[in-house]
């Protein structure tokens, strides 16, 4: 092993909610392990309340302590930024990662990266490259943010060619790891009954953030084209806060005569209440119209659940060699279909796809990309 290195992990981080913010805690610690000095710098605030229309920033979940993490950038006072950076030029790192999952904060680290020390590499930890739903200057960004940084790595493949397209810098990806330290699985028959879903239906369930390009409308329409022997037997669980308006769905269920089908929970899921979702559904449906790569998706193979997913972006990609996922093209009619013949898959708990989409190898790639 060779000298400890000092990494600093720029971005979303607990006690801010959400995927990225845990998997950004995940990266650290997994880093920490190989023998590293690691902190997380993290928002005292992300994101202005115009541009987050659900209802905190925050979980409610205890705050973990495997590494430090320190409250320092105000994402939308740029005056407040330089001073920030003068602090990451005295921490004097080996790396500093930025996280980049969207544009909005594209000037905040051009800013933090500039005038760092000469051996410090700038590593850019890339989720989305190009948006999923577009912003105004969004090319012009990412320009400030590709200039800013040494090298890229990338959780698909698929993103990891939008930006060698772009850029003759070092560039990697491994896929998104898997879900670790998350709620142990619990029996499907367990989780249903505490969450007082009928035990005889077929359950599909829709989970996470629900923002427009998710096609959870898609998948409303599909369960209207279903003969009516097939819908009987099925019932959609929706659980997760939404981004835009909630009435436009309500709409498409009421056109549809879908409500004795369809439970909206409009709310952020803690990691339980994910984990429950997940555990007592017979498939999990991704019916995205975009996407990169998603952590959804490396939940539900965390629990050994059956995965339905549009093909779009990198989530083909995701699924490669996972036996319970069906992938299908992003429409209406083949979402219906497909669904029409759907039967509960079961595995005998021997599926290992942890073995390459885990963080300790992708943190040991992160480290190899940093050295080149």
């Amino acid at each position: 092993m060779g000298k400890p290195l000092k990494i600093i992990l720029v971005g979303p981080a607990p006690p801010y909610r959400g995927g990225i913010a845990d998997t950004q805690y995940l990266l650290g610690k997994n880093l920490k392990e190989q023998g590293n000095q690691v902190e997380l710098w993290t928002f005292t605030k992300q994101y202005p309340k115009l541009l987050f229309p659900g209802k905190t920033q925050l979980t409610t979940d205890s705050t973990p302590s495997a590494v430090p993490i320190h409250r320092k950038i105000h994402g939308f006072a740029p005056w407040q930024w330089f001073k920030v950076r003068k602090e990451l030029k005295k921490a004097e790192a080996d790396i500093i990662v930025f996280r980049y999952w969207t544009p909005f904060f594209a000037l905040c680290w051009m800013v933090l990266a500039g005038g760092l020390q000469p051996s410090t590499r700038r590593i850019g930890l890339v989720d989305n490259w190009i948006p999923h739903e577009n912003r105004f200057l969004s090319v012009l960004f990412n320009g400030f943010f590709r200039k800013s940084m040494d090298a890229f790595m990338c959780l698909s493949p698929y993103v990891a060619e939008q930006i060698r397209k772009e850029t003759t810098k070092a560039v990697d990806w491994k896929y998104h790891p898997l879900a670790e330290q998350t709620p142990a699985p619990k029996e499907k028959f367990q989780a249903r009954q505490e969450l007082h879903w009928r035990t005889q239906k077929t359950i599909i369930s829709f989970v996470g953030l629900i923002r427009d390009y998710k096609g959870l409308d898609l998948l409303l329409e599909a369960l209207g084209q279903l003969s009516k022997d097939r819908l009987a037997q099925l019932e959609l669980k929706v659980g997760g806060a939404f981004y835009s308006s909630v009435e436009p769905y309500k709409n498409i269920i009421e056109k549809l005569g879908l409500e004795a089908h369809v439970e909206i929970r409009d709310e952020f899921l803690s990691s339980d209440v994910l984990r429950d979702y997940i555990c007592a559904a017979d498939v999990v449906v991704l019916p995205y119209r975009r996407a990169t790569q998603s952590g959804i998706i490396a939940q539900s193979m965390h629990y050994q659940c059956p995965l339905l997913v549009t093909d779009v972006g990198g989530l083909a990609d995701q699924l490669q060699g996972y036996p319970l996922g069906t992938i299908v093209p992003a429409t209406v009619e083949d979402l219906s279909r497909e669904l029409e013949k759907l039967q509960p898959k079961s595995t005998d708990g021997k599926l290992r796809p942890e073995d390459f989409m885990n963080w300790a190898v992708f943190s040991k790639a992160l480290l190899q990309l940093s050295s080149s």
